[in-house]
């Protein structure tokens, strides 16, 4: 049976040397490594996606301080079908765009869209373009992971 290695702390002095550390160029495992990173300023700061950070919950700022499962999830429809409306206006294609994925998603008859289905949501079609509206800006349920320490730092 296999063991893990303990993960070695490397201390740099420089932001040169913290660069040339994570270089894609010279690795920091001599073989492929299981590890992912999440790229943050702070290690104390909870691994929360944005759209439930205070500030930038969208269901705070439409709603108020006391939400619900239900409101949080009309919140991120809101904030996606106005996302939506902008890649239209520009013209950006959203992924998996389609009439049929509109009507699922994004019924013309607001009271038709899916806030209800809370223990579903998203729904595997909709991630793809929660992706693309968090980086370009937007707050979704995301968190970026990767296995490049590099793009991480």
């Amino acid at each position: 049976m296999a063991t893990k290695e303990a993960i070695k702390e490397r201390e740099t002095s420089t932001a040169s040397e913290f660069w040339n550390l994570l270089s894609p160029e010279r690795p920091l495992f001599p073989a492929t490594s299981d590890i992912i990173y999440r790229g943050q300023s702070d290690a104390r700061w909870q691994l929360v996606p944005k759209a439930f950070r205070g500030a930038h919950n969208p269901a705070h700022l439409m709603f108020g301080e006391h939400i619900d499962i239900a409101a949080q999830v009309a919140a991120e429809c809101i904030t996606l079908k106005s996302f939506v409306d902008h890649c239209d206006s520009i013209p950006l294609q959203i992924p998996n765009d389609s009439p049929q994925f509109r009507r699922q998603h994004f019924p013309n008859n607001v009271t038709n869209w899916p806030f209800h289905l809370v223990q579903t949501w998203p729904s595997p079609e909709i991630v793809p373009l929660m992706a693309l509206a968090q980086h370009s800006g937007l707050p979704t349920r995301l968190l970026d992971w990767t296995r490049r320490s590099y793009v991480a730092a």
